[in-house]
């Protein structure tokens, strides 16, 4: 499954394994890898609850005009959940 962003794209098995590919910056590739590694082993539900603040704490903090990255790697991670669930609805609807 994939979500893209102008951030990141996330692939997701519900979370034995993440990857992300970014064309950002240094803060946005920092972020993406720290939301990857929080996903990681959890559920799709324990990973909907990754917040921009997890993000930031990991990293402790980032400069005031990089901490937008936080907030566009949880954003991402979201909606590549919110792509996963819809996509798990529509395979139940076809059975």
């Amino acid at each position: 499954m994939k979500s893209s962003s102008s951030l990141s794209s996330f692939t997701v098995n519900p979370f034995r394994t993440t990857a992300r590919v970014t064309d950002g910056c240094g803060a946005s590739t920092a972020c993406g890898s720290v939301i990857t590694e929080l996903a990681k082993g959890k559920t799709v539900e324990g990973a909907s609850r990754i917040k921009d603040a997890d993000v930031l704490a990991v990293l402790g903090g980032l400069p005031e005009e990089n901490v937008h990255c936080a907030l566009l790697a949880a954003n991402t991670l979201n909606a590549a959940l919110d792509e996963y669930r819809n996509k798990q609805k529509r395979n139940e609807l076809r059975q």
